[in-house]
């Protein structure tokens, strides 16, 4: 993600990970097996939301290089909050409207 950032600049890349990430859930709710939902959500899926998050640590760390240690903390605390809160909220949609469609409404959100 580093050289890629240097070579399109953080908007660019951040953006497309963004759609890489939406395309992503949206194809995954229309797998059809298992090794097709291991390649889309597991490598285009972790891919997108891995580069989207190590970007923008890091571009956090070089905006407070004083504070790294708080600022990274603080980073890091925040994203595995956020995943602690999604296991509910995506728990509640896959009960009320199944995987499939759990797949394409976060697909929709994120795009």
């Amino acid at each position: 993600a580093g050289k890629l950032q240097d070579k399109w600049g953080l908007r660019r890349l951040i953006g497309i990970a963004g759609l890489v990430l939406g395309v992503g859930l949206v194809v995954s709710s229309q797998v059809t097996s298992l090794w097709m939902l291991y390649g889309v959500a597991g490598i285009v899926v972790g891919a997108a939301d891995g580069s989207a998050y190590i970007t923008s640590l890091s571009n956090l760390i070089k905006r407070f290089p004083e504070r790294k240690g708080l600022i990274s903390g603080i980073s890091v605390g925040a994203y595995g909050t956020g995943s602690l809160l999604f296991k509910y909220i995506n728990g509640s949609l896959i009960q009320s409207a199944g995987v499939t469609q759990a797949f394409l409404y976060w697909g929709i959100i994120v795009l």
